[in-house]
C-alpha cells in the first residue's frame, strides 16, 4: 500500500490505483448543461402545444361567433312578429333577407328608403339560404302575428348549419 497525503492527512489506496486530482475534462462537460437534442425536443414539445391551443381556440370562437349570428337572425324575426303583436306604429312588421344583410322593416311591404328600418349587416361567417317557398320579406300580421311567409332558412358557417322554420302562425323555430 502506498500512502498519498491529502489536506488533512493520508489515503491508504493500492499500488496499482490512481487518484486523479480533478475530474477528466469530458465527464464535466456531461455532468453541466443541456445538450442540443433536449433544447430541440423542449422547442418541439412547445409549439406543438401552442399549435393545438391555437387550433382549439380558434374552433371555439368560430363556434361562438355562428350562434353568435343565429341568435341575432332570429331575434330579429322574433323582433318583427313582437312588434306586430304589440301593433307598434298600428302596421304590419317584417324582416327583409337578402345575402349580405335582414333589415326589420314596418308596413306590408319593404321599403328601403323608411327611416324606421333597422338594418343588421351579419358577419362574412355565415351565410343565409332560403327555400324557394319562402320570399325574402317575412310580415307578420298586426295583432296575431301570423304570416303567409311560411318555410325554412338555413343559416351556415361552412362546417355547422341550422334550418329555422316559420310555420303560418308565426312561429319560428330552430
Amino acid at each position: 500500500m502506498k500512502h498519498i497525503k491529502s489536506g488533512a492527512g493520508f489515503i491508504q489506496t493500492p499500488e496499482r490505483e490512481r487518484v486523479p486530482t480533478t475530474p477528466p475534462l469530458s465527464v464535466s462537460r456531461l455532468v453541466s448543461g443541456f445538450t442540443m437534442i433536449e433544447i430541440v425536443m423542449v422547442v418541439a414539445i412547445v409549439a406543438f402545444l401552442a399549435g393545438l391551443g391555437l387550433w382549439v381556440g380558434m374552433d371555439v370562437y368560430r363556434s361562438y361567433s355562428y350562434r353568435s349570428e343565429r341568435s341575432t337572425f332570429v331575434s330579429a324575426l322574433q323582433k318583427a312578429r313582437l312588434e306586430s303583436m304589440v301593433n307598434i306604429n298600428e302596421v304590419k312588421h317584417g324582416v327583409h333577407i337578402e345575402p349580405n344583410e335582414y333589415v326589420i322593416f314596418q308596413g306590408s311591404a319593404y321599403v328601403s328608403a323608411d327611416p324606421f328600418n333597422q338594418v343588421i349587416i351579419p358577419s362574412g361567417a355565415v351565410t343565409l339560404a332560403g327555400n324557394p317557398a319562402l320570399p325574402r320579406d317575412v310580415v307578420f300580421d298586426q295583432l296575431s302575428g301570423v304570416t303567409a311567409s311560411v318555410g325554412t332558412l338555413t343559416i351556415s358557417d361552412g362546417v355547422r348549419s341550422t334550418v329555422i322554420s316559420i310555420n303560418n302562425e308565426g312561429q319560428i323555430s330552430w
